[in-house]
């Protein structure tokens, strides 16, 4: 009989060579239709278990740390990658507590593992830190299972540590960066509403004298105005009035943002004050031959800011004349809609190009061309009643099959908007 060696603690110790064992066969039920009629049954070799060998080389290899312990945290194992991980080599570690490597204040955290374990659960990509030999803190993940012994009871559990230092590094930078982007675009909103605020202010202030000064030249004077002198003071006037305007709404933008704009609420009819809205523009749709319709209750009342909601009507009929060319037509409806007052304002103008839709009601927007267009606005009317509308609990839109096909903007109001703002609140919270 031949002698081996066999490795491990026996290393140098001779054993007789036992009999090579030939792999177990498992008969399978015969098959009919075999040469000669005869049913011949078919043989499988059952695979064996890799060696204890060939899974230890596995383990020794591994790009990741793997441990085992007991389950009262001893260490059993250490492979090379957790020696280059943690910094301890396997003579260091076997026989010591897993606590070496947990970071103080993270004690808990074992005893929670460990009781997983032995419920018999596994514990997958948990992101934690741990202490290398040198006390550099380190970013891990941990895939924890329970080792099982034969009879299949939970005896201990084996450990996969990945270093994913730099991949928190880099995630921690970035968020770093967002925050110092959200901060920094805080603060460009605080001091553009700033600075809007103080230019408003400053701009206003000259106003006054400007058109007392306009009334004092029209009043003092015995004779009429020739008609370049009246032309000259149409024309100031227009602007002035333009720049006041301006002031005005600059001042609203400056309130919103700083959350200072509110209601004042009392009932009023909706209808009526629609129907006096589009008198203001009678005349104006008339000089431009355009065909002003009007679809509307005999009433139709609400609780709201009517001072608000005019300056939304208003705005919005402005818009349909100055964009709506001559011979064109706008009509404006209100109808009641399930608790909610909804207006339409709609045109045969140039319509918004589909791609300019989203960004309309954004602040300091013109989607046309002013060149091509040539219209006085400062881009924050839209804003304005988009503003207006919500602060009541409700919703502004736009609808336009694209330039040069007319366009409709709409907006609903609640009947009640401070009962509509109270539930918007319960559902938030």
């Amino acid at each position: 009989m031949g002698l081996i060696y066999r490795a491990g603690n026996d290393l140098g110790r001779r054993s007789p060579r036992l009999p090579q064992r030939k792999p177990k066969v498992k008969a399978e039920p015969r098959r009919r239709g075999t040469r000669g009629g005869k049913d011949t049954p078919r043989r499988t070799a059952t695979v064996s278990p890799p060696p204890a060998d060939f899974l230890a080389s596995i383990i020794a290899s591994s790009e990741d740390a793997i441990i085992s312990k007991t389950l009262d945290g001893v260490i059993t194992s250490w492979n090379p990658a957790a020696e280059r991980l943690f910094g301890y080599t396997a003579k260091e570690a076997v026989g010591r507590h897993v606590s070496m490597l947990i970071p103080t204040g993270q004690e808990n955290e074992e005893p929670a593992i460990i009781e997983r374990i032995r419920r018999g659960e596994r514990v997958e990509h948990y992101e934690t830190t741990r202490r290398r030999k040198s006390g550099i803190i380190i970013d891990v993940s941990l895939s924890i299972s329970p080792i099982r012994n034969r009879r299949g009871t939970v005896i201990g559990a084996s450990k996969i540590a990945r270093d994913i230092t730099r991949s928190k590094q880099f995630e921690r930078e970035r968020e770093a960066a967002r925050e110092a982007e959200v901060r920094r675009v805080e603060e460009l909103s605080q001091f553009k509403t700033r600075f809007i605020n103080m230019a408003a202010h400053e701009l206003r202030t000259p106003l006054l004298p400007m058109r007392s000064g306009l009334h004092v030249l029209s009043a003092s004077s015995k004779d009429p105005p020739t008609p370049n002198q009246r032309r000259v003071l149409n024309l100031v006037e227009r602007n002035v009035e333009r720049l006041s305007q301006l002031v005005e709404d600059l001042l609203l933008v400056a309130r919103e943002q700083a959350g200072r704009l509110g209601l004042d609420m009392q009932d009023f009819d909706l209808a009526l004050l629609a129907k006096d809205a589009v008198a203001t523009f009678q005349l104006a749709a008339a000089e431009r031959r355009i065909r002003l319709e009007t679809n509307l209750p005999g009433t139709l009342r609400l609780r709201g800011d009517a001072k608000r909601v005019q300056a939304v009507l208003t705005n919005l009929l402005s818009n349909a004349v100055k964009f709506t060319p001559p011979d064109g037509q706008i009509r404006v409806s209100v109808t009641r809609r399930d608790g909610t007052a909804e207006v339409r304002v709609q045109d045969s103008g140039i319509g918004i190009p589909t791609e300019s839709v989203a960004r309309l009601f954004q602040p300091f927007v013109q989607v046309h061309d002013n060149t091509q267009y040539p219209v006085e606005g400062s881009g924050l009317g839209l804003y304005i009643c988009r503003t207006y509308v919500e602060l009541h609990g409700g919703r502004v839109w736009v609808e336009s099959p694209g330039a040069g096909r007319g366009s409709t903007f709409a907006f609903v109001l609640p009947i009640n908007a401070k009962k509509a703002k109270r539930q918007a609140a319960r559902k938030a919270t």
